[in-house]
C-alpha cells in the first residue's frame, strides 16, 4: 500500500497514501478512534496504537481529515459555538437546574433548554425517575484547556478547537 495519491485541497496539494486515506475514512466513520481507524488501515493490533497517534501529527493527513469533515461539519452544523455552548452547558449544569424544592424532577419543560444537552439519560426505575448528568469535570476540564490554549494564542481559534476536538475523541474512543 505504498502507493501515493496527489489531492489538491483549495490551492494546496498534499501527497497522502493509500493507506492514510483509508486511517482517514475509516477514522471519520467510527466515530474518531483511531486505534481502530489504524487496525481498518491495515496495522497490526499491536502497533495501531502508536501508528495511529503517528498519522494524527502527520500535516497532510491533518489536512485531508479537515477537507473531508469540515462538509459533514457543516451539514450538521457543527461550529465551534455550538461545540462551546454544549459543552458549557454540561460544565455549567447544576442538580438545581433539574429539581424542584422537594427534590422531585422538573419537568423537561420547566428546565431551561440550554441545559438539555447535561441530560445523558433519563432513566424510569421503580421510584419514578433517575436521571443521569454528562460528566460536568471532563467538560470543566475541556472548557479550561481550550481557555489556556486561546492564552497561549497557539494556533488560529479555528484550527487549535478542531486539533482539540480531534484529540478529545481519539482518546474517547479508546
Amino acid at each position: 500500500m505504498g502507493k501515493r495519491k496527489i489531492i489538491k485541497i483549495g490551492d494546496q496539494e498534499i501527497s497522502i497514501s493509500d493507506r492514510e486515506i483509508l486511517f482517514a475514512e475509516a477514522y471519520l466513520a467510527n466515530g474518531f478512534n483511531a486505534t481502530s481507524a489504524a487496525i481498518k488501515a491495515g496495522y497490526s493490533k499491536k502497533s495501531a496504537k502508536v501508528q495511529a497517534s503517528r498519522m494524527l501529527t502527520n500535516a497532510n493527513l491533518s489536512n485531508y481529515l479537515k477537507w473531508k469533515s469540515e462538509p459533514i461539519m457543516d451539514e450538521l452544523e457543527i461550529t465551534q459555538e455550538r461545540i462551546l455552548k454544549e459543552l458549557a452547558s454540561i460544565a455549567f449544569a447544576k442538580p438545581t437546574d433539574f429539581l424542584n424544592q422537594d427534590f422531585s424532577l422538573k419537568n423537561l419543560t420547566e428546565i431551561r433548554s440550554s441545559f438539555h444537552p447535561a441530560i445523558k439519560q433519563i432513566v424510569r426505575n421503580d421510584r419514578g425517575f433517575k436521571l443521569v448528568l454528562h460528566d460536568k469535570i471532563g467538560s470543566l476540564n475541556k472548557l479550561l484547556e481550550l481557555i489556556r490554549e486561546k492564552q497561549l494564542n497557539v494556533n488560529s481559534k479555528k484550527d487549535s478547537l478542531f486539533a482539540s476536538i480531534n484529540a478529545y475523541y481519539s482518546n474517547y474512543g479508546k
